[in-house]
């Protein structure tokens, strides 16, 4: 039980710095705003959206394993 739950709270630490990063690297890139327009303007969606934002992340993790 004290495996599951240490896993449980790493998790949704993990879940929280990572949403926090995230919400600094949309405020850096002009804030919600700016896509929800892009989205709402069909210039984009949001999956798109979501890729584009991911995409620092995974090359810094992509950076650390190599």
């Amino acid at each position: 039980k004290a495996r599951t739950r240490y896993a449980e709270e790493i998790r949704a630490l993990l879940r929280t710095d990572v949403g926090d990063l995230l919400d600094d690297e949309i405020e850096r890139r002009g804030g919600m705003r700016s896509f929800v327009d892009r989205v709402y303007e069909r210039e984009t969606d949001p999956y798109t959206v979501a890729e584009e934002l991911l995409e620092p992340v995974r090359e810094c993790l992509d950076d650390a394993d190599g």
